[in-house]
C-alpha cells in the first residue's frame, strides 16, 4: 500500500523538483572550495547547497547586490594587507643582503 502511494505520488514530487532545481543563489566564497572557486570569488549554487552547507559552515555567504558592497571591502583590505606584508618582506630582504657568510672548508684525515 506505501508503494502504490509513492508510486502515485511521483509525478507530483517530480514537477516541484524541476521547479525547484532551477532556482539558484550567489555566493561570495570565503575560503577556497575544490571544485567551487576560490576565496572572494561569486558562485551560483543551488539554493539548498548554500542554505544548508556554505552559510552555516561559513564558507560563503550571501552576495548582495549594493553599490558598497561587502566583496569591494574585503578586497580593498586584502590588498592593504598584501602591501604591509611585501613592504615588511623587503624591508628584512635589504638586511639580509647586507649579511656575508663565509665558511672554511677543513680536510678529513683518515682515522
Amino acid at each position: 500500500m506505501k508503494r502504490a502511494r509513492q508510486i502515485a505520488l511521483l509525478p507530483y514530487v517530480t514537477d516541484l523538483m524541476k521547479q525547484k532545481g532551477g532556482q539558484q543563489m550567489e555566493i561570495i566564497l570565503k575560503e577556497d572550495i575544490i571544485g567551487l572557486g576560490y576565496k572572494n570569488e561569486i558562485v551560483k549554487v543551488k539554493n539548498g547547497y548554500g542554505r544548508n552547507y556554505l552559510i552555516p559552515t561559513g564558507k560563503g555567504v550571501i552576495a548582495l547586490r549594493l553599490p558598497g558592497s561587502q566583496l569591494a571591502e574585503n578586497l580593498k583590505q586584502q590588498a592593504a594587507k598584501l602591501a604591509a606584508l611585501k613592504a615588511e618582506a623587503e624591508k628584512k630582504a635589504a638586511q639580509l643582503t647586507a649579511w656575508s657568510l663565509s665558511s672554511r672548508q677543513r680536510s678529513l684525515r683518515p682515522a
